[in-house]
């Protein structure tokens, strides 16, 4: 059914049923008998009371008919009360039609004409909304008060697109001189960008951040600890320069200075650089990251190694690492901060600061080795099945401590047979001392550094030739290695191929070691050396001048006088009588083991006016006008016992 007005809104669902069928199938599931009841109420009265009369006689036959015309009757009954509860439907959707629209025109109309609008509208309607709330006048034709503001309200509309025209262009103007100052910024960080990058630099996008650029500042082959703080993100500061955001690396420039003591007072240090400063060429900062990150590996391997040679004599003190080369000499190593001053400089070059150069400059060398052998062991192919177990402490604090060692061996060995020569020559001995370094023959098969490192790590032999007199000789070949230390290696060479050096049968070098091992005339330690020489020198004077005794012809007669005959005392540092072993010359040399100056004594016992008499004659480095050593000798030796 076509509703008549379009502002209608639409029907709801309804429950009514729509068509006969529906109706009775409704009547039905609410009361069966309806029907029934219907059709007995159309059958005549007669009828009504032979049924009644004849009920009790056939009951049974009497609802057997009554079902028979109900079943007849069924169809057409229902189609009746079906058609009739539809009409009755539309008229009463009719109605609410026609009672909306009369409610609707009657509000339309309270806004020209309430006095006749209120006479068919609801009492319900007028309450919920009021008369005059709607209207549906249409104006032919502006009021002349409408037609003077006509061009007011152009004039205003011209004058609002204007602003919006002003503030758009003000927006456009905005957005390019930002776009502008954008573009200017990104030149300038693109442009320090690529001048790193240009310089050998690796520069990227950050796997984690795509659209911020990261520099490599460390190693591939470091520790994992540090090759996770080799990436350095580039973040652009609001000037357009580049900053790095350290993370880690905090920020500050650190760096490992190497400091040598001697009897506590600082006598060396290494060099450092100045603090870099804020408007240094970025390049500069990259570099002084890089040589930061470098410098705490670099201390964090010399800590993790110095726990594993606390035995060799290595302290870890509060925030240094030091070790001692001899009684007197320290050498200390600190991670020093730029920034904040923990530089002590001096007010000058100092006398050890060439070993402290080298030993920062051997350490820095030592680490890149490392870095350089983990690249060879990541390239190479793993042996399956190996031990992948945490990677060992860096070589770095046993090779320094080595050399620094075995450089105070040769220096102390060189000073003291120097001490030594200077006490012979000062008894008119022809005594001297060669040092005889074999030249540096670098490898070709492998690159420079590397071989310099081998030189540097595994010193070359050095030989010393101790000329006592003309017949004996001292040979010493000092030998380094980072398990054993610095050892001496004491062997008695012949002067000339014709004579036989006098020592290698009276006192040969000790072929045994502290421990009873056979060592071959091989000495651990410098003292054992010097006991070595103290004891070999006054036996080959003796062997030196036991030939005056025989020049002086034993137990001929010289003048009336017969002489003595002088013969070697079994203790090798005596020249005595044969018949009293009481007179005759000792030689004794010693040296002292805190100042090192040697002494070179000879007591002569000898008969003087038919009484005997003892003397003492003293040779030091610098000793003048004691004497010939062999005249007194021979002034000892011409007086005898039997002379």
């Amino acid at each position: 059914m076509d509703r008549p007005l379009a502002l209608q809104p639409p029907p709801g669902p309804t429950r009514a049923p729509k068509t006969i069928a529906e109706f009775i199938r409704l009547t039905n599931a609410t009361d069966p008998n309806r029907f029934r009841l219907l059709r007995q109420k159309k059958r005549p009265a007669k009828d009504e009371l032979d049924d009644t009369a004849g009920e009790d006689a056939d009951l049974g036959q009497d609802v057997d008919m009554a079902d028979a015309e109900e079943s007849d009757e069924s169809p057409k009954s229902k189609d009746i009360v079906a058609a009739r509860d539809e009409l009755i439907f539309n008229i009463r959707a009719a109605h609410s039609t026609a009672a909306i629209t009369l409610e609707f025109l009657s509000l339309l109309l309270s806004k020209e004409n309430p006095a006749q609008a209120v006479t068919t509208m609801s009492n319900e309607l007028r309450e919920m909304v009021g008369i005059g709330t709607l209207g549906a006048t249409v104006l032919d034709s502006p009021s002349t008060m409408v037609k003077d503001r006509v061009a007011d309200h152009k004039l205003t509309a011209i004058g609002k697109r204007l602003l919006v025209v002003n503030k758009a262009a003000d927006s456009i103007r905005a957005v390019a001189t930002r776009l502008q100052k954008e573009v200017s910024l990104e030149t300038k960080y693109w442009a320090e960008v690529m001048a790193v990058s240009e310089k050998g630099w690796s520069t990227f996008r950050l796997p984690q951040e795509p659209q911020t650029m990261g520099v490599m500042i460390g190693f591939s082959s470091a520790a994992p600890e540090f090759k996770s703080a080799s990436i350095v993100p580039m973040r652009r500061t609001e000037d357009g320069s580049v900053r790095l955001e350290h993370g880690k690396l905090g920020g500050l420039s650190k760096r490992l200075q190497v400091s040598v003591l001697k009897n506590g007072v600082v006598v060396g240090k290494s060099s450092l650089p100045n603090a870099l400063a804020e408007d240094a060429p970025f390049e500069d900062h990259v570099r002084d990251s890089r040589d930061t990150l470098f410098a705490l590996e670099l201390w964090h391997e010399l800590n993790r190694e110095g726990r594993t040679l606390l035995g060799r004599g290595i302290q870890l003190q509060h925030s240094a690492v030091a070790f001692l080369v001899d009684s007197t000499k320290a050498i200390e190593l600190k991670l020093v901060s730029l920034e904040e001053g923990g530089v002590d400089s001096p007010s000058g070059p100092q006398s050890e600061d060439d070993l402290a150069e080298t030993i920062s400059l051997t350490l820095h060398l030592l680490l890149s080795n490392a870095h350089r052998q983990n690249e060879v062991r990541r390239v190479e192919q793993a042996i399956p099945g190996a031990n992948r177990g945490p990677a060992p402490p860096y070589p770095l604090l046993l090779p320094v401590v080595t050399k620094a060692k075995h450089d105070e061996a040769i220096n102390l060995c060189m000073s003291s047979l120097l001490e030594i020569t200077r006490v012979i020559r000062a008894a008119t001995l022809p005594s001297s001392f060669t040092m005889n370094e074999p030249p540096i023959r670098m490898p070709t098969h492998v690159p420079p550094s590397e071989a310099l490192l081998e030189f540097m790590i595994n010193p070359p032999e050095v030989q010393f030739d101790l000329t006592i007199t003309s017949e004996s000789v001292v040979r010493i070949i000092a030998k380094s290695s980072q398990k054993h230390g610095t050892r001496y290696l004491v062997s008695l060479p012949s002067v000339t191929p014709d004579t036989q050096n006098p020592l290698a049968e009276w006192f040969p070098p000790d072929s045994r070691d502290s421990a009873g091992r056979f060592s071959d005339g091989m000495y651990d330690s410098p003292e054992k050396l010097f006991w070595y020489l103290e004891s070999a020198i006054p036996r080959a004077l003796t062997l030196y001048y036991l030939r005056v005794g025989k020049e002086l012809g034993p137990g001929e007669v010289i003048d009336g006088r017969k002489t003595t005959k002088w013969i070697l005392d079994p203790s090798g540092r005596r020249i005595a009588d044969d018949n009293t072993d009481q007179y005759g010359v000792t030689f004794d040399f010693s040296r002292d083991d805190f100042t090192g100056a040697c002494e070179l004594q000879v007591t002569g016992s000898y008969v003087e006016d038919g009484r005997p008499v003892v003397k003492n004659w003293r040779w030091t480095a610098g000793s003048f006008g004691v004497g010939s050593l062999e005249e007194i000798v021979r002034s000892v030796l011409s007086n005898g016992p039997e002379s």
